[in-house]
């Protein structure tokens, strides 16, 4: 059950009838005070009307709930958010792509990097946003040239940077492709601003960890091209 929901609906029936109860007093109000004027019945329900109306649009606009993930909505509302951005585009990932997931998106952003926002099966309950780094041939061919001390000083600092991230990883070596995983439970309390702001950790992460192998590379490159004179 999506508590947040249910939190939600509880809360909208509670300020409704408090609303229909002061609406009632206050007409009970006016007819004990007014009974000197000339009103029609009809008058007094129209105020009452108005009254209800202009204080429910009040509540709506100073108390209202955000909108948050939950299962039957996680599909539209993924899509939705990414797409406000209109520098971002998605595309669905069809079943036959995808068969272990209840729904897949292909994200791309402005600079070309790609991730996908997926639904597993096996985890319903959850929102998976995934980046491959993927290694290119010619970075591949440069990180194995690399000597042992410095690609395990490169593959610890990663690490390292992986772990402050609070991201799930998987490093597959020999420098194939780095997994970036960070997911997000479907119990109702995330926001369009939670979900976007998951997003960005997974793309802000991707390229700090692209930059430290660039890096790492330029490095050795220098120091190849320059060797100390003895």
């Amino acid at each position: 059950m999506d508590w947040g929901w249910l939190w939600h609906d509880l809360s909208s029936q509670a300020v409704y009838a408090l609303l229909i109860i002061g609406g009632g007093a206050l007409i009970g109000y006016l007819k004990k005070k007014m009974t000197t004027w000339d009103m029609a019945p009809i008058l007094y329900g129209l105020c009452t009307s108005a009254f209800l109306a202009v204080i429910w649009v009040a509540v709506q606009q100073h108390f209202a709930f955000p909108v948050t993930l939950d299962t039957g909505n996680a599909q539209i509302l993924c899509k939705k958010w990414l797409e406000a951005d209109t520098a971002v585009s998605t595309r669905p990932i069809s079943q036959s792509e995808a068969p272990d997931n209840i729904f897949s998106l292909g994200v791309t952003f402005p600079g070309g990097d790609h991730l996908a926002v997926s639904r597993p099966r096996e985890w319903d309950r959850e929102i998976h946003i995934v980046q491959n780094i993927q290694i290119d041939p010619r970075s591949k061919s440069a990180l194995e040239g690399l000597s042992t001390d410095d690609s395990d000083l490169l593959n610890t600092e990663i690490t390292k940077e992986l772990l402050r991230s609070r991201l799930q990883f998987e490093l597959h070596q020999p420098w194939e492709r780095i997994r970036l995983d960070r997911r997000i439970f479907l119990t109702g309390n995330t926001t369009e601003e939670a979900f976007l702001g998951a997003v960005a950790d997974v793309e802000s992460t991707s390229m700090i960890v692209r930059n430290m192998i660039d890096v790492a590379i330029r490095r050795a490159e220098h120091a190849k091209a320059n060797p100390p004179k003895t």
